[in-house]
């Protein structure tokens, strides 16, 4: 936070006080990877929970072996911390359209301002819910939907003053422009959100199996339940898509990391479609419950290679950190940064007129302090 002046704090002050207890890289990786178990009941829950058990089980199991969502939880950023925040903010959100009780309205007020004081991007998906809201209003049935109105404005009120406090490092130039959206782009970052933890096409054939539950949770949900994450799924990716691209910022999985809220339940959906399916295609009936848990085995079977491969290979940062001798690392963005190889091997005396972004580091008493 020192080094970058314009990240929303409340992580931060989390892992500060963390660190009070323990600097434990385990101890550490602990909290985000609480915050993702957290999130399991609230995906569960929005997805109907008891009321809708094979499709809130589908949902639940999705998320968690979603390659992304297992390695981007257990990172010690703000990630974890603002999904959960978003997600308690939509479970409120729903909660108040049912019963109509204040306490939810409140509880939505507060997960939302959590979520954006964790994570900018984290306005994504708030901002469909308050579309939703504003639509929902107009109708001569939306008393509630305009009760629910006051919570972008309570959200937005109160995170101005930390946006006042960081204008100035808000315009700074971005390090490296946003790729051409070829359609390889495309492919390497539609199997990557749901197969892998980076944007490649290694697990191509898993993606494929994953996209397929999510095209039948689209065909096979309810009305409003299709309208509602199909409208959530598209809105928070060409959200991530655009603020990227107008901004020529260059692109990373983690930026587009809140579709999978809705991309999980689209899972359960296309899972909870099964049993309906195979009573259409004359299957006997006691093959019907089961073929839901063999789509959740096959899920798991798409997976396990990717999770294999994040568990063997998978590093705590995305940049790679270069050791430069007496406590001292660099970070880049890119393994192949010419002036990261040759930082690495210069004395620690040496002058560089050009950094590609790099930023340096030490490790003093368990905290990562820079210069």
């Amino acid at each position: 936070m020192r080094n970058e002046r314009n990240h929303p704090p409340l992580d931060y002050l989390l892992t500060h006080l963390a660190l009070k207890v323990s600097a434990s890289p385990l101890f550490l990786r602990w909290i985000p990877t609480f915050f993702s178990l957290l999130a399991l009941p609230l995906v569960f829950r929005r997805a109907g929970g008891t009321r809708r058990p094979l499709a809130a089980l589908g949902s639940a199991l999705a998320l968690a072996v979603l390659p992304l969502a297992v390695h981007q939880g257990q990172e010690l950023r703000a990630y974890s911390l603002a999904f959960f925040c978003v997600a308690l903010a939509d479970v409120s959100r729903a909660w108040h359209e049912e019963s109509g009780l204040r306490r939810a309205v409140l509880l939505q007020t507060l997960a939302a301002m959590g979520a954006v004081y964790s994570l900018y991007i984290a306005f994504f998906p708030l901002a469909v819910g308050w579309a939703m809201d504003a639509l929902a209003s107009r109708k001569p049935h939306g008393m509630r939907a305009r009760r629910r109105l006051i919570v972008p404005v309570l959200t937005i009120l109160a995170f101005l003053p930390w946006l006042l406090a960081v204008r100035t490092n808000l315009t700074r130039a971005n390090e490296m422009p946003a790729p051409a959206p070829t359609l390889r782009v495309v492919g390497e970052f539609a199997t990557g959100l749901v197969a892998d933890r980076q944007p490649q096409l290694r697990f191509a054939a898993s993606a494929v199996f994953v996209w397929s539950l999510v095209a039948m949770g689209l065909v096979g949900a309810a009305g409003p339940e299709r309208r509602r994450l199909a409208v959530e799924l598209a809105a928070i990716l060409l959200a991530s898509v655009l603020f990227l691209t107008i901004s020529n910022h260059w692109f990373e999985l983690r930026y587009f990391w809140f579709a999978l809220w809705p991309l999980a339940q689209l899972v359960g959906e296309g899972l909870s479609a099964l049993p309906p399916l195979a009573a259409q295609l004359s299957i006997p009936t006691r093959f019907r419950i089961p073929s839901f848990f063999a789509g959740a085995v096959l899920l798991v079977v798409a997976e396990a290679r990717p999770l294999a491969e994040n568990a063997g290979s998978g590093r705590v940062d995305w940049r790679p950190l270069e050791s430069l001798g007496d406590g001292w690392i660099v970070r880049t963005k890119w393994g192949g940064s010419e002036s990261g190889r040759s930082l690495a091997e210069a004395r620690p005396w040496a002058t560089f007129t050009q950094a590609d972004g790099l930023t340096l580091y030490r490790f003093e008493k368990g905290r990562l302090v820079p210069p």
